[in-house]
């Protein structure tokens, strides 16, 4: 009974483990997403209000062809000028609503792919991010282990409310000020609750 149990800690190790390494390469991916979509969204916004512009010339351009006969030709061709451009516009608008619909489709699921495998993100504020982790306790899944990190106007992480404590916060976060690598701080957060639970 004693080995089953630990073949399956050891087993419940290694899955988090490698829940740990997808779980953050999905944070970054769902990071990425989210600035894509922003980016394609003001794209989008932009072009609509050229495609307004766009329609408003071609109705001024249709008002003088009609009030001026001796410049009708040179009108005719202004217009269909604009009217190809008009529709060119409408595609790219069309493209870029395809790809923001696309984006929030993709950072949709990823976020449900996180709370499926008991990651959340929260935003705090500015520059405030707390992180939840559940699934680390077989005995209560649902069982939250939290903790904020704040980034402070010198890019300095600062790791707060720790929640169940974890010995040597202190020194991760001062290896993460070195490192930079947010993702294996996250890992090794995650690895310290496990390491509570096993005790």
């Amino acid at each position: 009974m004693e080995r089953a149990a630990v073949t399956e800690a050891a087993a419940y190790g290694q899955a988090k483990t490698e829940f740990d390494a997808d779980a953050l390469a999905l944070a970054k991916e769902a990071a990425d997403m989210t600035e894509k979509a922003e980016r394609v969204a003001a794209d989008v916004a932009e072009e609509e209000r050229q495609t307004s512009a766009v329609q408003d010339e071609l109705d001024l351009l249709k008002l003088d062809r009609d009030a001026l006969p001796t410049e009708i030709e040179a009108l005719h061709t202004a217009t269909e000028a604009a009217e190809a451009e008009r529709e060119l516009v409408e595609k790219s608008v069309a493209s870029k609503r395809a790809e923001a619909t696309y984006a929030v489709d993709e950072l949709t699921k990823g976020v449900a792919f996180y709370k499926r495998l008991g990651l959340d993100f929260d935003g705090l504020g500015e520059d405030v991010l707390r992180l939840t982790f559940t699934q680390i306790d077989p005995a209560a899944p649902d069982r939250e282990f939290t903790f904020t990190v704040n980034v402070t106007d010198d890019n300095v992480y600062v790791v707060r409310d720790v929640s169940p404590p974890v010995a040597g916060v202190e020194e991760m976060c001062e290896e993460l000020n070195e490192t930079n690598d947010f993702s294996f701080f996250v890992r090794r957060m995650r690895r310290e609750f496990c390491a509570l639970v096993a005790r």
